[in-house]
């Protein structure tokens, strides 16, 4: 069976260490089956470590591209992109399935045209997941104007110009799935981090009106909004570890958006212990719906 991984992404020099597909077809007695495409869901100026699950046969993309990051600030060393092809040759042997590696910064406008071409291009492409995004260390007055710049292009445009592509080609086949990497950070302006959160907010919003836009077209999206996890993203920062709460397990946050993903959810927090308050949440944005068609002014805003 054909099944073929398609990584476009920035050269990491962790990455070669922490991708695997382990080619198990997990099943959980509540949830069912735990197999499909899934990215080690890190957040920021990061290696997303990656790993794939072989999905169940009859759920079985013929062929997923991982987005995963920008590029570093200074030029990949050619011992990372001999990794990478090292890795999909590994990949494609152990697990019969096919895997290509397409260097690429998602920060800069040519290397995204180049990613699109291939989502518009290749009609076997079933599954996009969007895991590029880096993060800024400091607060807002702090931050370089070109650092903020490149932020927003890699965690916001890159996204929007790629599911774009993609779109316009799961549309024609009427299936297919967009998969967006959050944070739940986008909910919390407490926390700071506003323009990574801000970026991350967009994500939501974005996820939840694409998928309205193509769930009567048989395409699936899902926002997956992580917390903080354990990933490189920490040294890169260079953010004291013993300074900041725990941090959730690269492989537990996979699991779970698996699950979510398998259970149709727009939005996945692996986090979030009581789904219902997410669900209240929903519910009371929602009942703000009906105000936003009025021409009155709300009465306490009249003199």
């Amino acid at each position: 069976m054909s099944f073929r991984i398609q990584f476009a992404d920035g050269i990491l020099p962790e990455s070669c260490r922490n991708a695997q597909y382990d080619g198990q077809d997990d099943r959980d007695e509540h949830h069912g089956p735990r197999g499909g495409e899934g990215s080690r869901a890190g957040r920021g100026n990061q290696e997303a470590h990656v790993r794939f699950r072989r999905p169940h046969p009859a759920r079985r993309p013929r062929h997923a591209v991982v987005a995963q990051r920008g590029s570093e600030r200074q030029a990949p060393h050619r011992s990372q992109v001999g990794c990478r092809r090292d890795q999909a040759k590994d990949l494609q042997e152990k697990y019969g399935v096919q895997v290509e590696f397409i260097q690429a910064d998602l920060s800069n406008d040519q290397d995204i045209s180049k990613i699109e071409d291939v989502l518009k291009n290749d009609a076997d492409i079933e599954i996009l997941v969007n895991n590029a995004g880096i993060a800024l260390n400091g607060n807002f007055l702090t931050q370089d104007r070109n650092e903020i710049e490149k932020l927003l292009t890699l965690n916001m445009t890159a996204v929007v110009r790629l599911s774009h592509a993609m779109s316009q080609s799961l549309i024609r086949k009427g299936k297919g799935a967009i998969i967006n990497l959050g944070s739940v950070l986008g909910l919390a302006p407490e926390f700071g981090s506003t323009i990574y959160g801000a970026s991350k907010s967009f994500i939501q919003f974005f996820s939840q009106g694409l998928h309205l836009e193509l769930k009567d077209h048989g395409v699936y999206v899902q926002a997956v909004l992580p917390s903080a996890t354990k990933t490189e993203i920490w040294e890169r920062s260079g953010i004291d570890l013993s300074q900041v709460p725990p941090l959730m397990d690269v492989n537990d946050l996979v699991d779970a958006a698996l699950i979510g993903f398998y259970r149709k959810e727009t939005i996945t927090i692996p986090v979030l212990k009581d789904e219902n308050q997410w669900n209240n949440f929903e519910k009371s944005r929602i009942t703000l719906l009906p105000n936003f068609s009025s021409a009155d002014v709300a009465q306490r805003y009249k003199n």
